[in-house]
Order: C-alpha cells, then sequence, then structure tokens
C-alpha cells in the first residue's frame, strides 16, 4: 500500500477521528482493492483511475491499482475543513485534478 504525499497532506489537515476512519478504509482496499468504482483509465498515471467514497462527511478516496499494490493518489473532503472542492458528476474529471 502506497499514500502519495499530496493524498497524505490532505489527510493531515483534517481532524483526527476522520484521518483515522480514512486510514482504516485505505488499509481496507489492501485487501479488496476492487471495493471501489472504477472510473476511467488515465494515460497520466498508466492505470485505471478508482474512486472510494466514504458518507458523513463527504470523502472520496481515488486510488490506482500499480503491479498488485494499492496507490492512494489524492483524498478530496467536503465539510468545515475544505481539502479541495468536490463538484458534481459533470466536473468529476476538473475535481481531481486533471488525473485522467
Amino acid at each position: 500500500m502506497e499514500v502519495s504525499e499530496e493524498a497524505k497532506a490532505q489527510i493531515d489537515k483534517l481532524d483526527k477521528s476522520t484521518g483515522d476512519r480514512i486510514y482504516k478504509k485505505i488499509r481496507a482496499l489492501g485487501e479488496n482493492p476492487e471495493m471501489g468504482k472504477p472510473l476511467v483509465r488515465s494515460a497520466k498515471l498508466g492505470a485505471m483511475l478508482w474512486e472510494l467514497r466514504l458518507f458523513s462527511p463527504n470523502i472520496r478516496i481515488y486510488y490506482t491499482i500499480q503491479k498488485c499494490e494499492v496507490v492512494i493518489e489524492e483524498v478530496v473532503y467536503e465539510g468545515t475543513v475544505r481539502v479541495h472542492k468536490i463538484g458534481d458528476k459533470g466536473s468529476q474529471r476538473r475535481d481531481i485534478g486533471g488525473l485522467s
């Protein structure tokens, strides 16, 4: 399991209980990498980009599976602390930083 520096920085901006919840889901991805939803094959990342959503608060974890390893690319959160604004389905590609 690998977590990008950007994703770590995003998680570190959140309160401890939310961060712990995210890391728990990330560990679960290690055992079941396909628990998320496949989004699009990313030429930039050279792999399929996946999304795992958590609710209350709204959190999206974007990851790839590379050489049998889950790589957390980005974590976005919408709540009282803004890490990265979550839009709607129409702006999803733009919201995930042009990873597709």
